[in-house]
């Protein structure tokens, strides 16, 4: 890291780990992930308030703040709010998420499997409506739908051998599949244009990054774009 790069790292594990309520070792992904944020110049007032948004949105829905075990899962919220979007993605977003479940139900249970399956289910038959470009997503996100409601099993705590993680990397592998097909329904041009967006939203900074540090988060913010421009969830426990 850069100088005062040690301090920024100390005073987000810190943070981290006070608001997850219980000790951890951040993980060396982690500590290249910070030196990344640290190199692309966002402040450290902004991760902080992103480990909190983190944190409250997981309180809103009684969810145990252990569950948190990496940085990875805050990224986007520091994106967010570096770059001034204030979107906090609570249930009532027409774009953030599936709709949460009520009190009494398992994060990783039949009901959360249900909605994610409906609200992909519901995003096809809107977009099929839509011009050429949203019809082609509608395809994608109807194989996606069914993809994940082919998983069902992993949304069975009542399996003994359920593991909600299990649940969260199946979700995170299909939301993969949705940002590598939204990218390839989109022209070099318009990902060129969109990553300039990007390095302006960067700034100056940019020119002092690392590449790789540039190239991620140049690649998250397009992603980002993309699926919120197609009015698309996340597809995540942690935004449930």
């Amino acid at each position: 890291m850069k100088a005062g790069g040690r301090e920024y790292f100390e005073a987000i594990e810190e943070h981290f780990i006070r608001r997850r309520g219980q000790a951890l070792m951040l993980s060396p992904a982690d500590v290249h992930r910070v030196s990344g944020w640290h190199d692309a110049g966002i402040g450290l007032e902004a991760v902080l308030e992103a480990i909190d948004i983190h944190f409250e949105r997981m309180a809103r829905r009684d969810r145990p703040s252990r569950r948190a075990v990496t940085l990875a899962y805050l990224e986007d919220d520091v994106l967010d709010v570096w770059a001034g979007v204030r979107q906090r993605r609570m249930g009532a977003s027409s774009t953030g998420t599936a709709g949460g479940p009520g009190e009494s139900e398992p994060i990783a249970g039949p009901a959360t499997h249900r909605r994610f399956v409906d609200r992909l289910q519901d995003d096809q038959r809107r977009l099929s409506a839509g011009d050429e470009r949203e019809v082609a997503a509608a395809t994608l996100v109807a194989k996606l739908a069914k993809r994940l409601e082919g998983h069902a099993e992993k949304f069975r705590p009542d399996l003994p051998d359920h593991d909600e993680q299990a649940a969260e990397d199946c979700l995170r592998r299909i939301e993969k599949s949705l940002r590598d097909g939204l990218r390839k329904l989109t022209s070099d041009d318009r990902l060129e244009a969109l990553e300039q967006e990007g390095l302006a939203t960067l700034g100056e900074k940019a020119d002092a990054m690392k590449e790789s540090t540039r190239q991620r988060l140049v690649k998250q913010l397009v992603d980002k774009t993309l699926r919120e421009e197609m009015g698309l969830p996340r597809l995540s426990l942690f935004y449930v």
